[in-house]
């Protein structure tokens, strides 16, 4: 079996979809222009050479894959609709109370439900630049809001706004929470310079080797060919070196459990499902989640 787009444009087959600006000498694109020509899905039987099911949809309508028995499509006018990849048919729509342009749509799959990331705007360039790069196949940079499915329905289980950072889509399938890694930069040094307020406090005299009595110790000319050092301000203690921050969700309610920041990105989860706890472990940290059903609200044990 296979799926294609009817006017030839190729079909996103991973789990995320992303507009790409495409450029020509007479009429260059704009991130916000709509695409003329319908959406069209086709899907084909390749051992008989046949058309299983056809369908079409407004122009500038975005498709992404959900798994294999399921996708999505996001409207121009905010309608995300589920269908059903074997008969083509719609399992549920919503309308999403979201505006903007869409940049990219990502989706991560679990046991029971489907997290979808829509991001209306471009990731800081942290994230996309030299070694802080995770935009991965896997791992894609979202920014936007995020909205939970169930998949045995397509109900919407609950939404999120900002959502942001490196966002895998091999999240933990059996765990009750899902991950996102971003960052913040720390604050610029500020030179400080001496003030009349605030003197240099004057050299100490040296004590003469004879006499014991104290005399002015020598001035040291430090110059080269007559040039003159010029005295370098002091620097506060300080770091403007980005720091990383791993935030944590329940992924039944969208609520944030815990805010991690350090230096390094690796992280696992491990579960117990028996005990119905969580251990979320980082280069430095180890945090304990317990998700039992007897807590009205999931608590993060540091």
């Amino acid at each position: 079996m296979m799926l294609t787009m009817a006017h030839g444009d190729p079909f996103i087959t991973e789990n995320q979809s992303e507009s790409e600006d495409e450029e020509s000498d007479s009429e260059p694109k704009s991130k916000e222009s709509v695409p003329s020509e319908p959406v069209v899905l086709q899907r084909h039987d390749l051992a008989n050479n046949s058309v299983i099911w056809k369908r079409e949809w407004v122009a500038g309508t975005i498709p992404f894959e959900i798994d294999q028995r399921s996708m999505g499509l996001l409207s121009p006018d905010g309608v995300m609709e589920f269908i059903d990849l074997r008969t083509g048919e719609t399992v549920r729509e919503h309308r999403l109370n979201r505006s903007g342009p869409v940049m990219k749509i990502s989706c991560s799959v679990a046991r029971d439900d489907f997290l979808v990331v829509i991001s209306n705007d471009e990731m800081k360039e942290i994230l996309t630049d030299g070694q802080y790069n995770f935009a991965t196949f896997r791992s894609p940079t979202v920014r936007g809001t995020g909205y939970c499915f169930s998949r045995d329905t397509g109900e919407l289980l609950w939404e999120r706004e900002g959502l942001e950072g490196a966002f895998r889509l091999d999240q933990p399938k059996d765990l009750p929470v899902f991950a996102l890694l971003t960052y913040e930069v720390r604050e610029e040094p500020v030179p400080t310079e001496a003030t009349p307020e605030t003197p240099a406090p004057p050299a100490e005299p040296a004590p003469d080797s004879e006499s014991g009595d104290e005399k002015p110790a020598d001035k040291v000319d430090d110059s080269v060919d007559g040039d003159e050092d010029e005295a370098e301000p002091d620097v506060d203690s300080g770091d403007s070196s980005p720091q990383l921050i791993l935030r944590c969700y329940d992924r039944r309610t969208g609520e944030l459990l815990q805010e991690l920041k350090g230096d390094r990105a690796p992280f696992a989860f491990v579960g117990d499902l028996l005990n119905q706890r969580v251990t979320l472990f980082t280069i430095n940290s180890r945090v304990e989640i317990d998700f039992s059903p007897s807590d009205k609200e999931s608590a993060a044990k540091p």
